[in-house]
């Protein structure tokens, strides 16, 4: 006699399948009841039939589509498992309200998850409480503290909750790890209230000016080499050298979409930082570029800067100055930095 609670097991212990055919039911019973498909079909087909009508009856599966056997009396080709509808407990209800500081969205219709993940999230939550302890310990340091593994927070479990919840590093108030920019601090930079900062875009040109700014007098306290579109992840970096909202940060880059695109991102992602760019090296870069002949540029695959965007880095420049880099930006031309070398810096430097 085959019983329907052996088979209802082996159906809703299987979370992954949900739909069955019926050469997957021959299978399973043969499985459990050690007896060949074959026989199944032919010598007892009589019990599986009343075995799969048991188990319809009983609401543990119900047939999916209309497509029927041609053994007689008919089953259908394919089942749907039906399994328990799990909800949440009152207990579970309570505690979730307590969980304020998290977004539990994601856990909505995921009972299973959230009961798995609950340690953490209470973790999470408690953490997000109060963010002020952890101001200036990083994201791993934390995760030592409060998970015993640097790199749960960052890689593990709990980044997997982190991201169900929306929780980004900065969400925590922590020490962000940004990779350091190459930079050069000269002489006086910690006894200034206020300094004048340089990025420069391009590896070449900045170290040029690294020689040039040790040869020359001038007004720059700090050069920093930009890395292209990485000064707008890492800049946040500079703050741990004292890099702060009373200095002036110049920006130097290529004349294109691409180079100007970089210092609107950063001036936009750091509005408590005063970003202009360094016009007086753009215009020697422009008449450098100028007198060489303005070429287009290799890379006509940038997007194109929207007219409001674009006026805050032309308004830096005299309306001449301004007319030219916008021609250059709108017909997708461009001038490299590298078209100011070091002795062509060296002359502007001394010229000023």
């Amino acid at each position: 006699m085959m019983k329907v609670e052996l088979v209802k097991g082996e159906l809703s212990s299987n979370k992954k399948k949900t739909v069955y055919t019926i050469d997957d039911l021959y299978a399973t019973v043969s499985r459990i009841y050690k007896k060949q498909v074959v026989d199944l079909q032919n010598v007892y087909y009589m019990e599986f039939y009343n075995l799969i009508k048991e188990l319809e009856n009983s609401g543990v599966i119900k047939k999916h589509g209309d497509g029927k056997t041609y053994v007689n009396p008919h089953l259908f080709k394919k089942y749907k498992v039906l399994r328990d509808k799990i909800v949440f407990t009152e207990e579970e209800k309570i505690n979730m309200a307590k969980l304020n500081k998290v977004n539990l969205g994601y856990y909505g219709k995921r009972v299973d998850e959230f009961r798995e993940d609950y340690d953490i999230i209470v973790a999470l939550n408690d953490l997000l409480r109060d963010t002020t302890h952890y101001r200036e310990i990083t994201l791993n340091e934390i995760s030592y503290i409060m998970f015993g593994y640097e790199k749960d927070m960052s890689e593990g479990k709990v980044s997997v909750v982190m991201k169900k919840l929306g929780i980004k590093e900065e969400d925590l108030g922590c020490r962000m790890k940004n990779e350091p920019l190459l930079n050069t601090i000269f002489k006086g930079f910690y006894e200034k209230d206020r300094r004048n900062i340089l990025i420069a875009e391009n590896l070449e040109t900045y170290w040029s000016l690294n020689k040039i700014l040790r040869e020359i007098s001038n007004d720059i306290d700090m050069l920093i080499w930009g890395q292209g579109c990485s000064v707008e992840s890492n800049f946040r970096g500079t703050i741990l050298y004292g890099v702060n909202e009373n200095d002036s940060i110049y920006y130097f880059g290529d004349i294109d979409l691409s180079g100007v695109d970089i210092f609107l991102r950063l001036k936009s992602n750091f509005k408590d930082f005063s970003i202009m760019p360094s016009t007086s090296l753009y215009k020697n870069l422009l008449n450098i570029g100028m007198k060489m002949g303005i070429k287009k540029s290799r890379s006509q695959k940038q997007i194109d800067i929207e007219e409001d965007r674009l006026n805050i880095f032309l308004n830096a420049f005299s309306n001449e100055v301004r007319d030219k880099l916008k021609a250059i930006i709108k017909n997708r031309e461009y001038i490299p930095q590298e078209a100011l070398n070091y002795n062509e810096l060296r002359k502007a430097y001394g010229n000023e």
